[in-house]
């Protein structure tokens, strides 16, 4: 229990120093998304943002909330640009299965 609450007032005191690097509530926000996931495992919410940050209004958080789970989301997708796969290779399979559906026609 007393590392929880080492935790939680390192956590705190994180969060300060980001109040007072970051003077736009937005990104204050968006920063602090960033600090209770990546560094602490905890998932942020909103009701929590609002907890630590305690600036703006209630909408604040939950757009920042939205913008952080979208950019990890983009982030993290994995995207083929040039497959290993030639073409004609992927163009057989096709075929394969348009003549078998023109058969059963």
């Amino acid at each position: 229990m007393n590392a929880v609450i080492i935790n939680e007032q390192q956590l705190q005191i994180e969060i300060d120093a980001l109040k007072a690097e970051f003077p736009d509530t937005k990104d204050i926000y968006r920063e602090v998304c960033v600090l209770l996931f990546f560094r602490y495992g905890i998932t942020p919410t909103a009701n929590k943002l609002y907890q630590y940050v305690r600036r703006g209004s209630m909408s604040a958080p939950a757009e920042a909330l939205n913008k952080f789970w979208l950019e990890l989301r983009e982030k993290s997708r994995v995207r083929i640009e040039r497959p290993d796969i030639a073409y004609f290779n992927l163009k057989a399979p096709l075929n394969i299965v348009q003549s078998c559906h023109i058969k059963q026609l």
